[in-house]
């Protein structure tokens, strides 16, 4: 019996440390948001500059893809990633190595645009270091 509770005060602080540090680690807050041009927004584009962070995201059953466009300080496309169908997201980050790794205090151009196969439309742009 006494055993019993030995085990018992031993394994509440443990499982509490556990719960802490869990409840302790807080996700990392968006830096950047931007949406489209269209009237309601069908595409949003949200970037975390710890850990280069680009999550692309379709919000609208409209036809269109999200697509975003990111651009080197030159003016040349280093990527562009696309999300399409209602509700569906695309993220990429730095620790997928190459072009997603973006130069620390360096300012890329990121736009956002509905995408369809005639062409891009209702675009945002905005300036944001990476």
């Amino acid at each position: 019996m006494r055993a019993r509770k030995i085990l018992t005060i031993v394994g509440t602080p443990i499982a509490a440390v556990g719960l802490m540090l869990v409840a302790g680690s807080p996700a990392l807050a968006v830096d950047h948001e931007m949406h489209t041009d269209d009237g309601n927004p069908g595409g949003r584009v949200q970037f975390t500059a710890n850990g280069d962070i680009v999550r692309v995201d379709d919000l609208e059953a409209d036809g269109y893809a999200a697509k975003l466009f990111v651009y080197n300080p030159n003016g040349t496309t280093r990527y562009t990633v696309q999300a399409g169908g209602t509700g569906a997201s695309k993220t990429v980050r730095a620790s997928d190595g190459g072009v997603y790794d973006l130069v620390e205090g360096t300012a890329y151009t990121f736009k956002i645009c509905l995408h369809q196969t005639s062409g891009d439309s209702y675009c945002d742009t905005a300036v944001w270091a990476g």
